[in-house]
């Protein structure tokens, strides 16, 4: 089924999507934390969520796997 915008906005979505970037952030090394990694890392979660991934694990682990 097609993730709708109101599903994408949803509280329940946009709040998924924050846990899971503030755990992707916390696992940042020291190094890698910067205003672009973190603008990236935000980008890849809403792409996961917009296709439909609700889980904030599998979204944090998403977003971490093209930095690691």
């Amino acid at each position: 089924m097609p993730v709708t915008k109101d599903d994408l906005y949803s509280s329940e979505t946009l709040a998924i999507s924050k846990l899971a970037f503030e755990e992707a952030c916390a696992a940042l090394p020291p190094e890698w934390d910067s205003q672009t990694t973190r603008t990236f890392l935000a980008e890849r979660i809403l792409k996961a969520a917009a296709a439909g991934e609700r889980d904030p694990m599998r979204l944090k682990d998403h977003a971490l796997e093209m930095i690691q």
